[in-house]
């Protein structure tokens, strides 16, 4: 099972990597494009953390049980919309200023559709489960995220930016139910 602390930990990753060693003293980075990359951490650790739970609940149920389908579901309803948001946010990141997410009604909306999602699935598999693992809202952090990610790369020459947008994609994007396999499981 995922434990509590793995996913504590998870979720500590962006914290841990925002600060650095500098002549044996621990200080916050100071640039912006560091601002983008702790996101970019934030977001490959939920990815983890929904990872996690496909295992867990693929280790606790049979494809034939009701939860198993539901969080199947659930599952591939926030992996859309993930898909979609990382989509929104790369081509942002392509056309730089012409596109200003902050006032983009569609970013605005497809960002809290993926929050919803996002938090759906991981409170089922909490709630079959009987664990408690401290879910907390991805709302705000979706929208967040895409806006610190954009303001660092919008201003960058288009090659740069095209580049980065690529690397993103890599980054943050989500396994398919199917591709997420527990130790032994045939593919």
């Amino acid at each position: 099972m995922f434990t509590k602390k793995l996913r504590a930990f998870l979720l500590l990753i962006p914290v841990l990597m925002s600060q650095v060693t500098v002549n044996g003293s621990s200080t916050l980075l100071p640039s912006s494009q560091d601002v983008a990359q702790v996101e970019v951490n934030r977001l490959v650790a939920t990815r983890e953390l929904a990872r996690g739970s496909v295992l867990d609940i693929k280790q606790k149920y049979e494809p034939t049980d009701k939860e198993y389908g539901e969080a199947k579901q659930l599952y591939r309803d926030a992996h859309a919309k993930v898909t979609g948001w990382i989509s929104v946010v790369s081509l942002a990141i392509k056309k730089g200023n012409a596109k200003d997410l902050r006032k983009d009604k569609q970013y605005l909306e497809i960002s809290r559709e993926v929050g919803n999602a996002i938090q759906a699935f991981l409170k089922y598999e909490e709630h079959n489960l009987g664990e408690t693992k401290g879910v907390f809202s991805f709302l705000n952090a979706m929208i967040d995220a895409g806006l610190k990610i954009w303001n660092e790369w919008r201003e960058r020459q288009a090659k740069e930016r095209e580049r980065y947008a690529e690397s993103f994609q890599k980054e943050a994007k989500w396994d398919r139910w199917e591709d997420i396999k527990v130790d032994g499981q045939k593919p």
